[in-house]
Order: structure tokens, then sequence, then C-alpha cells
């Protein structure tokens, strides 16, 4: 059946099969409002996708020719298997090494099966000529070496990090906790001049290291989105001497503004803040944050995880506005009524309306908003942003209903 078919149309039935709404996230190298890294539960749907391609893999000579590129399109470097990674990408499937379809490596935790011969990130580099998108999150357990690595094709990294130790590694000393992944960041930015996009962000809070390796003054030419999240004090004390003259979109978390000296640098090449959700805590962020990226013209934030701007504050750059309303735990258990959460909504966009915001032309719902726009007081709200030449849209560019006021 497969031979009266032609191939082009297996591949869309393959992509069809095996995409989840997550997939393309992962291979994005530019800005996309509220796309963050995937859930335990967006990992699942991503695991059972990968698992279907394998099957697909197995039915016979020309399906197995066919996944290959979205057999090998992520590659994890993990605890076992290496050699056999490194083995599998060289091998060639219809005229091409395996490698040339990966575009995005993930690490993991390395176990080196050889002590003599280990895989390493560069040995994978080598062999995988078209990456685009790094991402580390392996607690820096052993340490990695890119040395020798061609990185000018990355355009992303992501590092999720963590200070730890369990009982299967011990560290001899906590500097090697501390240097191994900072070294590996500062050798990444280093040797990727064409790096886009960097995101950092620390998975556990609890515990700040106070002293670090010695910073280096880097400049970033290419670095257009940054975004940090939870960062610890001596992750900071790196990046704050960095230089990103090309830099548009900043993504941080409430936190950030607590870092020693966040608050005094300005951004001013920024156009785009997003503030990152946090589910346990409602934050004030907005004029500290617009205060230090005073061209901004564009702020997009989690309404349920932020509470609106006093009055008497002016934001007179911001020309749209995007709001997520993904559910804030902390905010329901506070509220004792939907009537209070609304107000807590109704506060928000009565600042929108407001003369705080006086060059708005656009805000854009994104998320589950029916509930709340079925309600009167919304259209009462559309009413008043038309009324002042704002448009209030879905950003699914679907119409929106409102109640008949």
């Amino acid at each position: 059946m497969a031979n009266n078919v032609p191939p082009e149309i297996w591949l869309h039935v393959f992509l069809f099969a095996t995409s989840t709404p997550y997939t393309p996230q992962l291979y994005e190298t530019e800005y996309h409002p509220f796309h963050n890294p995937p859930s335990e539960q967006e990992r699942s749907l991503l695991n059972l996708a990968n698992q279907t391609v394998l099957a697909f893999s197995l039915v016979c000579r020309d399906w197995h020719s066919w996944s290959t590129q979205f057999l090998f399109e992520t590659v994890h470097l993990s605890w076992y298997g290496t050699r056999k990674l490194q083995e599998s990408l060289q091998r060639s499937v219809a005229g091409l090494p395996c490698g040339k379809w990966t575009r995005r490596l993930e690490l993991s935790v390395v176990e080196h099966e050889d002590s003599d011969h280990p895989v390493s990130p560069t040995d994978i580099f080598r062999l995988c000529p078209n990456i685009e998108v790094l991402v580390k999150c392996d607690d820096d357990l052993l340490p990695h070496s890119i040395e020798g690595a061609d990185l000018t094709g990355l355009k992303r990294f992501d590092w999720y990090y963590a200070h730890y130790r369990d009982g299967d590694h011990q560290f001899a000393t906590e500097d090697d906790d501390r240097s191994r992944g900072q070294n590996f960041l500062r050798d990444v930015v280093e040797n990727a001049p064409n790096l886009q996009y960097l995101s950092l962000a620390k998975r556990f809070r609890g515990r700040f290291l106070r002293f670090g390796p010695a910073a280096s003054f880097l400049t970033l030419p290419a670095l257009i989105t940054l975004r940090l999240q939870s960062l610890s004090l001596d992750v900071w004390a790196e990046i704050e001497m960095w230089s990103f003259p090309r830099l548009k979109i900043l993504r941080v978390d409430a936190a950030f503004l607590d870092l020693p000296r966040a608050s005094n640098r300005i951004w001013d090449t920024v156009r785009v803040v997003e503030l990152l959700q946090d589910e346990a805590s409602i934050s004030s962020i907005i004029p500290s944050i617009l205060k230090i990226c005073p061209n901004a013209t564009e702020l997009n934030y989690y309404i349920q995880s932020v509470y609106p701007p006093p009055s008497g504050t002016v934001f007179a750059s911001v020309q749209v506005v995007r709001l997520h309303f993904s559910v804030n735990g902390l905010l329901h258990w506070t509220v004792d009524s939907e009537d209070e959460l609304w107000n807590h909504i109704y506060a928000h966009f009565r600042t929108l309306k407001g003369p705080a915001f006086p060059s708005l032309k656009r805000v854009a719902l994104y998320g589950p908003w029916d509930s709340i726009l079925k309600g009167e007081p919304f259209a009462l709200v559309k009413k008043d942003l038309d009324g002042r030449g704002c448009s209030l849209e879905l950003a699914s560019d679907e119409a929106i209903e409102f109640h008949e006021v």
C-alpha cells in the first residue's frame, strides 16, 4: 500500500499523527507570547508522540525511511545508550546521515559507558550540523564540554538548572556544583554568535548560592529574546555583566526585581515585556518593570497573577497588552466568590481604559476567557475600549460574542 501513495502524503500523515499542540514550541527560535517549557502533562503527550513515530518506523522499510526525520528531530543525550546514539546518528537512511535531521539537542545527566571515549555534546554537534535549539537540564552532575563544537547555527539555548546533591552523585566540593553549569553557559554564549533566544530558569528555589566563578564581560550580538525565571544570585552576577545590543523581548518573573541591582539597569532596547506566571503569588511588578523598560510598546502578563498598577502611574509607550487567563491558585484561595474574582479582572480593564495607557491600541486575550466574556460587565468593557479607539480581541482571531448592552 505504501508504494501506491506518494512519500509527500505519508510525511503529512506522519506529521499529523505524531504532532501535539506543544510540538512546534520545542523548535521555536522566535518569541511567541506565553509559550513556556512543557509541563509534565505536556511532556507525557510528547513522549506518546515519540512512541508513535517509533512504531511507524518498524512497519516496513519505506515507513522506516520516511519516519527517520521525525525520529531524530530531537536528540536526548542522557543516562544510557550514548554510544548507541552516536552510532545511530552516523548511520545513513535514504542517502542521508540521520544526524542531518536533528534540530534540537537536549542534555540530561550523562553516564559515560566508556570512560576512555565518552560521548560529549561536541561529538553530537559534529554529527548534527543543523542543530538550532540546545536545552540543558542535567543539573550539572557531570562536566560537559563543547570545546571544538561549531555553534554558529545555534539560535536558542534553554538552561533549566538546579543545585543539589543526591545519593548517587556526590560532589567533592561545592565549587564543582556552582561552576560546571555556569562555565558551560559562558562557553555557549561566547561561541554562538547567532544566538537569538536565551532562557535561564532555576527549577528549585530553596537555595541561593552566594559565590560563584568570576563573571566575564560578554556581548551577545544577535540576542533578541531573554527569558529569566527564579535566578539564583550567582547566575545573575554572571549575566548582569553581559551586553545585549539587539535585545527586544524581556520575559521575567516577579522575583527578577528582587535581584541585586536589577532595578537599576535600564533596558532601553526592549520593546516587549512578558511577566511570567507564578501560580503561588500575586505581584505588583507592572510599574517597576516598565520603569526599567521605558520604551516597551507591548506588555504581556497573566491577569490573575498580577495586581493592576496604582492610579497616577502612566505608561505612555505601551500600545499593545496581551492578557492570559491561566488560573492562579492563590487568587482563587483568597477570593470568596466569582464577584470578587471579577473585581480583580475588572480593576485591570479599568486601568487599561483609563489615563494610565494613553497610547493603547489593542488588547488581546489568551487562554480560557469564555466564562468571563459571557457576562454583561465585559460587554461594557468592550464598549469603553472601543470608545477610546482600542480594539479588544481573542488571540485566536475568533469573534467575541458579548452580552448585548
